[in-house]
């Protein structure tokens, strides 16, 4: 009775430091919106009724499941883009301290199944789920306001593992029924964390490594176990084998990225080891969204920092998996973490760095710590070490106050973070858009200035360069902008940014605001990029800069290169807004005939034989051709 009272108290405490972090992350309320939130957030504004709705659920394309579970909580923000982020970082902030209360339940579970004898499992639950919430590591997933796919997805992760458990203790008692309860836990918060999003798919692995780790001496969880090990592994290999499966195509994969499948895989192991330095020593600055220009490796071995990574997570794999049995807690911390970037971390063609990665995979470490230290014997130790556990929590909870607190001063944080980000194209780009917002144009080119010599590769500065220099009729500077892009002569492997930023400039050219670029310029660069050396750009890029090419064809009145670039775009992507294009276009030519073979031959046999979103498009075109034949004859 007593130990229940115990745990109702501490759980109450838990509830109030809940509150206090509700508090911390409030201050970043007041932040911005960053570059991932616009493509799929931007869509709200078209959602009116329960269609609409539906089709921004269903038809996002961030990752291959279109993740329509994360898609459907951003239908709570209905009208919040683009002018309150406050109301999708509150919405992210709830979900986080969900998770937190969840790990504190997960946290307590596990810790009655190492721990049996303690008295105290609900404070060493108390001191895990705290030291998540205040991790630092973890202000970017609940303040950048599209990776609610992110922490959402965990919130099934976690539950579908705290499910697990008493999925087992169910069995304990009720051997037969209690086996399909099971499975049909692994089987539901599966498909719920891998619909929101692609890496939640990882349950089953994360589950694996907890039975041959700390389930392993767990005598009441023994019946089925051979079989959960079969299928579970099972996942796991499964996994593994899409991994490899990609490796014959792996060249292709990275044409459009600016580093080699090599150098990926040199670089991170050294980005692993910053995220777990970055996990247990705060670096104010450093948690921040851009992290584009982190440097490659060009081998495992390049420098003394990159052959530290790779000797180190080698041997704590070794150790891991030869030790499991003994040292329990720590394989398990090990292999939950790597198990967690096992995707996103590995040779998928992805981003180098995103602090958002860890939000799963650090939830291990912080109970490995909590239970090292309960470990310590003595009773003035064990005070001793609980007192420094809890200062440095407290420190922690002060550092994520200052993360938070420098995320919601958009300004602050755009000047620190191109700062500490010296040669990203992003970080520059937000700050620039910051002070052009504030009409301080000089300073603007100053900066975008300064990255085109930190990173002579970012091609979209220089663009942007022209963008500010023409709107203050500095010529020298877009000049000389222009002569680098046009000289440039590299494989372009990555060109992100770019064909919208030119887009700009040919809007600019057209409402008279730049005098000093002429559209012939501008096709020039439009053409210099899609003629790159080895092609190395995507098809949303190509598709980019062909509709640039034929904005310039249409202010030029040219309707035969109109007719070109938008086949050649209708040949790269069959998204609805370029079938709409196609269609509007060849009825203003008055291409009637051409019209009808395009939408019964094309457009709706694409409609019937994919799960592309063309089919509103196809329905929709019938009546815009009769509406334009009847206008053509009055």
């Amino acid at each position: 009775m007593q130990a229940l009272q115990n745990n109702k108290l501490i759980l109450s405490i838990f509830l109030v430091l809940t509150g206090v972090v509700y508090w911390i992350y409030s201050q970043g309320f007041t932040g911005a919106f960053y570059f991932d939130d616009f493509r799929p957030l931007g869509n709200l504004q078209q959602v009116h009724d329960f269609q609409t709705g539906l089709q921004y659920i269903t038809n996002e394309t961030s990752g291959p499941l279109g993740r329509p579970v994360a898609m459907l909580s951003f239908l709570l923000n209905v009208g919040d883009w683009p002018d309150y982020p406050q109301n999708f970082f509150r919405i992210n902030t709830i979900i986080h301290l969900l998770n937190g209360l969840i790990i504190y339940f997960l946290s307590l579970k596990l810790f009655k199944l190492v721990k049996p004898q303690s008295k105290y499992q609900a404070l060493f639950a108390l001191f895990t789920s705290f030291f998540w919430l205040v991790l630092p590591l973890n202000v970017s997933t609940s303040l950048i306001a599209v990776q609610r796919m992110a922490s959402l997805s965990a919130t099934f992760v976690f539950s579908g593992v705290l499910a697990y458990l008493y999925a087992l203790d169910y069995q304990a008692q009720h051997l037969k029924r209690g086996q399909w309860v099971v499975y049909v836990v692994i089987a539901i918060f599966s498909l719920l964390a891998m619909f929101t999003k692609e890496n939640g798919m990882l349950l089953p692995l994360f589950l694996f490594v907890a039975e041959i780790t700390l389930f392993k001496h767990q005598t009441e969880y023994q019946h089925g176990r051979k079989l959960r090990l079969v299928v579970l592994g099972g996942c796991y290999f499964i996994i593994l084998a899409y991994l490899g499966s990609l490796l014959p195509h792996i060249a292709n994969a990275y044409v459009d990225r600016p580093y080699t499948f090599i150098e990926r895989i040199s670089t991170e192991p050294q980005i692993l080891l910053d995220y777990l330095r970055l996990l247990f020593i705060p670096d104010i600055f450093s948690y921040n969204p851009f992290h584009d220009n982190y440097p490659t490796n060009s081998s495992l071995f390049a420098t003394f920092y990159s052959s530290l990574s790779a000797v180190f997570w080698l041997a704590l794999v070794i150790l891991a998996v030869v030790f499991r049995h003994k040292f329990t807690v720590f394989s398990f911390a090990i292999l939950w973490f790597l198990t967690a970037h096992i995707l996103e971390s590995t040779i998928v063609p992805l981003e180098l760095y995103y602090e958002h990665r860890n939000y799963v995979a650090t939830f291990a470490v912080c109970f490995c710590v909590v239970y090292l230290v309960t470990t310590i014997h003595g009773k003035k130790s064990q005070i001793f070490m609980a007192t420094l556990l809890s200062g440095y929590l407290v420190i922690l909870a002060g550092c994520c106050y200052l993360v938070t607190k420098t995320w919601g001063n958009q300004h602050y944080a755009a000047y620190a973070w191109q700062y500490n980000q010296k040669g990203s194209m992003r970080a520059t780009e937000h700050l620039a858009l910051k002070l052009l917002a504030d009409g301080n144009k000089p300073d603007a080119l100053m900066f975008v200035k300064e990255n085109t010599k930190n990173c002579p590769d970012c091609l979209n500065s220089y663009v942007q360069q022209m963008v500010i220099a023409c709107s203050m009729n500095l010529n020298s500077s877009v000049q000389s902008a222009r002569q680098y892009l046009l000289q440039y002569n590299r494989p372009l492997r990555s060109v992100a940014g770019l064909p919208s930023t030119l887009s700009s400039l040919f809007d600019m050219v057209e409402n008279k605001q730049c005098k000093l670029v002429d559209l012939q310029t501008l096709k020039q660069l439009n053409q210099k990029f899609l003629q790159s050396p080895k092609g190395g750009i995507n098809t949303g890029n190509h598709v980019g800069l062909h509709n640039n090419l034929y904005m310039i064809a249409v202010a030029e009145k040219n309707i035969s290169e109109q007719e070109r670039q938008i086949n050649q775009m209708w040949m790269l992507s069959h998204a609805p807004w370029l079938a709409n294009l196609k269609l509007e276009w060849l009825l203003q030519q008055h291409q009637y005939d051409n019209a009808i073979y395009f939408v019964q031959k094309d457009l709706c046999t694409l409609a019937e034989n994919s799960t592309s979103p063309l089919e509103q498009s196809c329905l929709q075109a019938p009546n815009k051709i009769k509406r334009a034949m009847m206008n053509g004859k009055n």
